[in-house]
């Protein structure tokens, strides 16, 4: 069932023009989301935020895809420098 509302979805953002803004603010979200949860691997407790980075890892996956593809180096190195452990 999820499938079929990701592209909805996606359909709906194309439509709209806004696909490459969400892809860029999702992109972006999560370059940032890495670093947060790398400095906490750091502090008492690493592995439940270990955990959360591999549960987010088909979302760092897909912002590096875009960044890739579309020239964002900046946030390209931003995810890898923190989720490298991966």
């Amino acid at each position: 069932m999820l499938e079929p509302l990701r592209l909805f979805a996606l359909d709906r953002l194309r439509a709209a023009g806004e696909e490459s803004l969400v892809r860029r603010r999702h992109a972006a979200y999560f370059a940032e989301a890495a670093e947060a949860l790398d400095e906490l691997t750091l502090g008492s407790d690493p592995e439940i935020w270990f955990e959360e980075q591999a549960r987010e890892l088909d979302n760092f996956r897909a912002a590096l895809d875009w960044a890739l593809a579309n020239n964002e180096h900046r946030i390209v190195a931003h995810i890898v420098a923190y989720v490298a452990q991966f």
